[in-house]
This record gives structure tokens, sequence and C-alpha cells, in this order.
């Protein structure tokens, strides 16, 4: 999507004659990318990009071509993109969305500063770098985006806009759009010891609209000094990377539950005694921490479990979740193909699902998906899942065993979807 070599990009280096054709119409230039790392990037094409719009509505992204390097490293960039910015800043108030993927943070805080101003169609912006080679706040960013429906940054800079609350207006005036805001805290790596508390990212979603999304993706959090409450409505959670206690701490620090939570490759360490992951629907990546684990899921009270590949998720587990179960699940499925968790053990899982039906309403219907190496349950153990379970799926190395969804006593409306076969339920659709 970002490459310079898509229309109208490549037709236009073959020739100045299809460059002054193409040149004609402003709509195929509304996609601008700057390659920063390009040695053709110079000032006149940047603004030869822009001029060639005319007033369209533009989409902004300004990226770089080596992304993947191991060992990154363009002592030139902070100028480049202060030329870049010079050649933007005119054009912001036509901006539809506004991508910045970078380097390093100190080439973002020098973008962010030059943002201000009214930007009435704007709904996408994006502050990213991979290199946390500063720790300076972007100190000037000042947009009236009142459009605006995703924000991506640093969680650095997010917090410190809390910290000084009339950093962007949009976040104390209502926004024209009704659409939630979709919020992504990006990187934030530094090489010294993180001085980033996740109660500064707390205070600074008081401050925030209605949140449809949150992500939080590999920042680093100092050690826990204190706990605020938010008491903001968060419809989808997604963490990611997130290191030490951190992941248990901003649950620790949420009032309200999340209906969609992922968490993706975090440690587990920290208290979840009294307040353990939440999310009525879940899904868990990459999780490696057992012990962790079975003290996060002790008390999820949620309805929906999807747990893939994550070598933590074992017998101790299963049982922490049957123990108590806070809420009626209904679907559970765990995938541990490709982990180098030991198999779930078949008396484990019997005993998880005589509570998890036993926790059901009435006409409850559990599935249960299992894929995982190790040995398929003989006959009379597949009959036993197959007479509890409404939807029973076991695969192993290519071998499944696959229940019959059962008749319900009720009519059920499949909204066409019986042709798909045995593994149909009616609480899917």
């Amino acid at each position: 999507m970002l490459s310079p070599t898509l229309f109208p990009y490549a037709p236009a280096n073959v020739c100045r004659l299809w460059r002054d054709l193409l040149a004609i119409e402003p709509a195929f230039w509304t996609r601008i990318i700057i390659v920063l790392d390009s040695p053709s990037t110079t000032p006149d094409l940047v603004r030869s990009y822009f001029e060639r719009t005319r007033d369209e509505p533009i989409h902004v992204w300004i990226t770089r071509a080596d992304n993947k390097s191991a060992t990154p490293s363009d002592p030139g960039e902070n100028d480049r993109i202060k030329t870049v910015m010079r050649c933007l800043r005119p054009h912001l108030a036509r901006c539809v969305s506004l991508s910045f993927n970078l380097l390093y943070r100190s080439s973002a805080v020098i973008a962010g500063d030059r943002l201000r101003g009214y930007v009435p169609r704007l709904r996408i912006l994006a502050l990213n770098s991979r290199v946390t080679d500063s720790t300076a706040p972007i100190a000037h960013l000042l947009l009236d985006a009142p459009e605006l429906h995703m924000l991506e940054l640093d969680a650095h800079s997010f917090a410190h806009f809390a910290a000084r609350k009339l950093a962007m207006v949009w976040l104390h005036r209502p926004r024209a759009s009704s659409a939630q805001l979709q919020l992504r805290l990006t990187r934030y790596q530094p090489a010294a010891t993180s001085s980033l508390q996740m109660s500064d990212v707390v205070r600074a979603l008081e401050h925030m609209p209605d949140i449809e999304l949150l992500s939080i993706r590999d920042v680093a959090f100092a050690s826990p000094a204190d706990v605020d409450f938010v008491d903001r409505e968060i419809h989808t959670l997604h963490l990611e990377e997130l290191r030490g206690s951190a992941a248990s701490m901003f649950f620790r620090c949420l009032a309200s539950h999340a209906s969609r939570t992922t968490v993706v490759r975090c440690d587990l360490d920290g208290e979840w005694d009294s307040a353990p992951v939440e999310g009525r629907w879940l899904r868990l990546v990459g999780l490696a921490d057992a012990a962790g684990l079975a003290r996060a899921m002790r008390g999820w009270s949620g309805s929906r479990l999807h747990a893939d590949e994550c070598p933590g998720f074992t017998d101790a587990v299963v049982s922490a979740m049957a123990e108590h179960p806070a809420g009626e699940v209904e679907w559970v499925s765990i995938d541990n193909t490709n982990s180098a968790s030991p198999p779930l053990s078949f008396d484990v899982l019997k005993s998880a699902v005589n509570a998890w039906t036993a926790s059901l309403l009435p006409h409850g219907y559990l599935t249960l998906y299992v894929q995982q190496p190790g040995n398929l349950p003989d006959a009379a153990l597949c009959r036993w899942f197959d007479d509890r379970v409404g939807d029973f799926s076991w695969k192993n190395d290519g071998v499944t065993f696959d229940s019959v969804v059962p008749d319900v006593p009720h009519p059920v409306d499949y909204y066409g979807c019986a042709h798909l076969g045995r593994n149909v339920s009616p609480h899917m659709y």
C-alpha cells in the first residue's frame, strides 16, 4: 500500500509525457508517500507532491523504505523531517490521514511540534518510531481536529498531553463525529530505566472521549508506585509486549470491563487476586508464564476464550479457571499445536467441562475446541465430551474428532449457514 511504485508514481516515472498527462487530474495524487531515506526525496519533489493535488483532500504517509534493519542508523533523519514538515504545514487542513513511520523518536518529536492549527478533515493521526533515542516530550502539538477517529503515538507523549491538559484542543471539546476514538499507544523503550508510570497513562485516559479501542504495545513502564482508577468506557482492549507487572497493574486500574480483550506476549508478574484479567471475549497469544496465567485467569468472568500458542496454558490454568467460574463460559478454544507446553490432560478438561456446563443458564451451549500434540481421546472419552459439550472438536497431528451439532429444543435460524457442516453452532451467528 505504501510503495512509491504504485499508481500514479510508477507510470509517472516512465517519461515526461506520461507524468504531464497524469498531472492533469489532481485526484490521482491524493495518496502522498514520502520516503525519507530515498536519495531522490528532495524538497522540490516533496513540494511537487502537494502541488499536484491542488485543493483535494489528501492522505499522507511519511515513512522509511528500510524499516527492518536490526541495527538501524540514520543521523540525517532529523534534518529531513524538518524539511518535509516545512512543505507539509501549508496543507495540514486538507489532510484526512497523516501517518509518520520514522526511525527515531526524536524525529517524531520534531514532527509533532510542528503540527498546529485547525484540521477539520483529519481522521487519522499516527506518530510512530522504532528507536527511543530521546525522552523529550512533544511540547507544542496543538491541533483542533473535531473529526479525529484514530490517534496513534508513543505512550510517553500521550501521558505528557494529560499533564499539560491544553496540548490538543480536540480533547476538550465535543467532536463533530459520533464515532468513538481508537487510541493506540506505541513503542517507548528508552535505553535508561523508564520513568513512565502506568498511572500516568491512566490519568491521561480520563481526559479522553469514549474509547472504542485502546491498544498499548511495546511500552516500558517504571515499577508501579501508585494506582489510579480509570472510569472510562473501553470496548476493545489490546495489550502487547508489556514487561514486568505492567499488564496486571493496568487491570487493577481499570474500573470498567472491556467487552473484548487481547493479551499478546506479555509478562504476567504482579498481583492478580483483586483484579483478574477481564474481557467478555478474551484472546491470549504467546503467554509463557504458567503460574502468572493461572493467577490472572482465576476469577475471569467472561464467556469466550481463545488461547493461541501459549506455552503457559497448562493444566494449572484450566484448573484455576474451573475452580470458581465467575461467568457463563460458552466458548473455549485452545490451540497449542506449535507451543512448548505439555498437552492438557483429559481428566483436567473433564473437570473443567463439568464446572463450565454447571454455570450455564438453561438452554446454554458450550463449545470446546482443542488442538494440541499428544494422543487423541479414546472412543469412550469422546462420547463423554460429546454428551456434555454442545460442539466439541479435538485435533492432533492431522487427526480430528468432531461432534455432531445436537438437535436443539427450539427453532434456530442458522442464517443460511447450515450447509457449512457439523461444526455450526447456533450461538456463533
